[in-house]
């Protein structure tokens, strides 16, 4: 039994994988693996580059390092005032074994007595700070001087580093980064003899989630069954895909989810006459929500204020008194009277007409003019996708007229002033064509064809100006 004892022992020694970070031959070449087994004559050991097992005479083997090794250069610094770059193999409680070259087996053993401090010359403490395409990076220097730095990063841990710029400062910025991606990042320094440090600490680091776009082109439509349809085009994610749409809908203050689609249309149960709005958002595969598509929901706009300028255009009897005149309108349309697109309001303004400058038959000459149109105005508006709009409309009113003028006497030739007004029936018809630039605001063009009926005479004009104003 004394026997057998020992030979268990050598056998459960030998056959246990034993761990150790690198194997040091007679060569210089330093493998980093694991030992398999380990005997007095050799060394089987798996290398971790390529998983394969070697076995090693103990001839050939100079050294087995348990603990981690610093591949990089380091700085001792000696009491004597002396400093080296050197490469650390080994350290016991009383020396510590150097290499000039990694790989070449020549090694330096020093006292720790003798030795001041060693420093490591990577680059340490590497943290950053991620935006939404870019990531502001910094780190502490080594103790000796650098002429500058690498800045490797990756994506994956198996993927190879690639170098995504250098930097003569201990700071880096980069950009033009995939937004809600992850990168490794890490940081070297180069000497001035060009001589490349270790890594710094790996950064794992996460771009920011970009927004995906909000849905565009967002439409209601009534339907007969007294439901309401929305719909919209599909979004885009920047950084991701677009995987649902959140529809909200809002009365007053108050807005709720009415529900999600994958798709980019969704029928409203809920009563038109209890819901303001209709919003939509996009959401990514990220659950970010975009910015809001608002549209106004059901009720129609109520009414409609307008300003235009335009220019008058006499022409005929009446171009034999003035000259082209300018001045504006200002109307108010109320929506929906009495069918769907339809308007009736109140429409007002002002022109100056020049007179021209020679005498009439009568013997008369026009100085000026004041035209002052009032009426009721009524027409209706075609709607097209896009927000452009065409709008015909009839305008029954009067208008107020001054005129300044100057008699010449058939006699004498003597020149007298005379000015008159007075209220005349009017009629216009007018044509708007504009476009609806936001929800509340839109423009156009607007012409019209005017006749003002005085008691003896039909007075014919035109009108062109620039149609402006707000609905609500």
């Amino acid at each position: 039994m004394k026997r057998i004892l020992p030979i268990i022992l050598a056998a459960l020694f030998c056959a246990a994988p034993l761990s150790a970070e690198y194997l040091f031959l007679t060569d210089g070449s330093i493998i980093g693996g694991s030992i398999i087994s380990e005997t007095v004559t050799a060394v089987v050991f798996r290398s971790a580059r390529d998983k394969k097992v070697t076995r090693y005479p103990r001839t050939n083997v100079m050294r087995v390092l348990y603990t981690e090794l610093n591949m990089g250069r380091l700085y001792v610094q000696m009491k004597s005032g002396d400093n080296m770059l050197l490469f650390m193999v080994d350290e016991d409680r009383t020396t510590y074994t150097f290499r000039k070259e990694l790989y070449k087996p020549e090694e330096l053993k020093l006292e720790r007595a003798d030795v001041l401090f060693v420093a490591e010359r990577n680059p340490s403490k590497l943290i950053g700070k991620a935006d939404y395409t870019s990531i502001e990076i910094e780190w502490y220097p080594p103790f000796d001087e650098m002429k500058y730095y690498n800045i490797y990063i990756k994506n994956k841990k198996e993927d190879p580093f690639i170098v995504a710029g250098t930097s003569s400062k201990k700071s880096f910025h980069l950009k033009n980064l995939k937004g809600n991606t992850k990168y490794l990042i890490s940081v070297t320094g180069v000497d001035k003899n060009k001589e490349e440090t270790p890594h710094s600490n790996l950064l794992e680091i996460s771009t920011l989630n970009t927004l995906p776009y909000a849905p565009g082109g967002l439409e209601v439509t009534a339907n007969e069954n007294g439901t309401v349809t929305a719909q919209w085009k599909p979004a885009v994610d920047p950084d991701g895909i677009v995987k649902k749409y959140r529809v909200f809908i809002v009365k007053g203050k108050d807005r709720t989810l009415f529900g999600e689609t994958e798709g980019t249309r969704i029928v409203i149960t809920k009563s038109p006459l209890k819901i303001d709005r209709i919003q939509v958002v996009s959401v990514d595969n990220s659950g970010a929500e975009s910015k809001i598509s608002d549209i106004r929901a059901f009720q129609p706009y109520t009414g409609r204020l307008a300003f235009t300028p335009m220019l008058l255009f006499p022409f005929a009897e009446f171009g034999k008194m003035g000259s082209v005149g300018y001045g504006g309108t200002v109307s108010y349309l109320h929506n929906d009277i009495f069918f769907r697109n339809t308007r009736i309001g109140l429409e007002g303004g002002y022109f100056y007409i020049p007179g021209v400058n020679s005498l009439n038959d009568s013997g008369q000459k026009v100085e000026r003019i004041n035209f002052v149109p009032f009426g009721i105005k009524t027409g209706y508006q075609f709607n097209t996708k896009g927000g452009l709009y065409l709008s015909p409309a009839v305008t029954a009113g009067a208008a107020y007229i001054d005129t300044a003028c100057v008699n010449s006497s058939k006699n004498t030739g003597i020149l007298t002033d005379n000015a008159h007004s007075g209220i005349d029936m009017m009629t216009l018809v007018s044509v708007s064509a504009g476009w609806n630039i936001s929800e509340n605001f839109f423009w156009g063009i607007r012409g019209d064809y005017g006749i003002l009926f005085e008691k003896d005479k039909l007075l014919h004009f035109a009108l062109c100006g620039i149609d402006m104003g707000w609905r609500f």
